[in-house]
């Protein structure tokens, strides 16, 4: 993905095929955020029309991306707020 308009590579973290769920057991963590950065991958040769990055707390909706698509330079850096959330799905 790119940040701050150059191509960067994660040593930790996921890389998933849309469509793809991720959950996330915080309860009894006492956390106060979920952040972090989503994107395409820059090698990635093919998509198809690009995706959304969603967060779900609790099963409610909290955060939804613009279409994230390949080879257009995107900055996209979350951050949520825990307010108590038991289950991040992403």
């Amino acid at each position: 993905m790119y940040i701050d308009g150059e191509p960067v590579t994660f040593e930790n973290g996921f890389g998933v095929n849309s469509p793809t769920e991720l959950y996330f057991d915080v309860s009894g963590l006492n956390i106060e955020r979920l952040q972090g950065y989503a994107g395409i991958d820059v090698d990635k040769q093919k998509t198809q029309d690009g995706c959304y990055a969603v967060i779900r707390a609790d099963g409610e909706e909290v955060y939804r991306s613009d279409l994230l698509r390949r080879n257009i330079v995107q900055d996209l850096l979350f951050c949520v707020q825990s307010d108590g959330c038991g289950v991040f799905q992403l």
